[in-house]
């Protein structure tokens, strides 16, 4: 996590994160072993950088990388730890 500024912006890197792994790509296969490994590994990456770079996302009023984590949680990780902490780190 501490060298990813060197090949792209919090924006840039999240967009890949989201189009490479986003969960809802799985769903169109029957393994549900595949969907639930896909969450917890993007929970897991997104919880880590959450905890220890908060400052990648702070950027008020609008807080554009936070809600952008948040609307992909929202489709795709309802109601998870995560999701839920990132809505309390916003209000």
């Amino acid at each position: 996590m501490e060298t990813y500024p060197e090949f792209g912006t919090t924006e840039e890197i999240l967009d890949l994160l989201f189009a490479k792994y986003g969960c809802n790509k799985y769903l169109k296969d029957d393994i549900v072993g595949s969907v639930e490994q896909c969450k917890v590994a993007i929970s897991c990456i997104l919880d880590i950088w959450l905890e220890y770079y908060q400052e990648d996302f702070h950027q008020p009023p609008e807080f554009l990388f936070l809600r952008k984590l948040l609307a992909f949680m929202g489709l795709n990780m309802s109601g998870s730890d995560l999701e839920n902490w990132a809505q309390r780190y916003l209000e």
